[in-house]
């Protein structure tokens, strides 16, 4: 239910033109056959939880300028200590979304595939095959994992 109120928020704002545009949009697709549990964090302290049903997707506004979400996601909603996490972080002076994924405090998600890009080819993909974390972020210091795209874009991942 939660799930598919966001993504009717998320259609109606897109539906209002460059306003929405502006302050950008994420999508998380589950294509898993399993619910997926999430916490959503924000640098200035919102905070929400939730899941994403089966073959639904969350959506949510990137931030404000110089703000950064993080989206951590486990197979249950009771320990969220070791989370795989989705990240952004808006740059307005430059028109840029940072984007990524991270597996730096675990990887619940590591038997399944999963990946991220951004919907107008302002920057690259990462995909990761279950079992294998090429894609994500494995150490604090591991900058090589975090992408940068236009904020026009919306940057999607998608497990399963």
């Amino acid at each position: 239910m939660f799930s598919s109120s966001v993504t009717l928020l998320a259609l109606a704002a897109g539906l209002l033109g460059s306003t929405v545009t502006a302050e950008g949009w994420y999508e998380i697709k589950n294509k898993c056959s399993n619910t997926i549990y999430f916490q959503r964090v924000g640098q200035q302290g919102e905070f929400s939880t939730g899941w994403i049903e089966p073959h639904t997707t969350l959506s949510g506004s990137y931030g404000k300028d110089g703000d950064g979400i993080s989206v951590k996601l486990n197979w249950n909603d009771k320990d969220f200590s070791h989370p795989y996490q989705f990240e952004t972080t808006v740059r307005k002076a430059s028109w840029q979304i940072f984007y990524d994924l991270s597996a730096v405090d675990g990887d619940p998600l590591i038997n399944v595939d999963r990946g991220i890009w951004i919907s107008d080819n302002s920057g690259p993909a990462a995909w990761c095959s279950a079992w294998h974390e090429g894609c994500a972020y494995n150490y604090p210091t591991d900058d090589s994992k975090t992408h940068a795209g236009s904020l026009n874009g919306v940057v999607t991942m998608e497990i399963c």
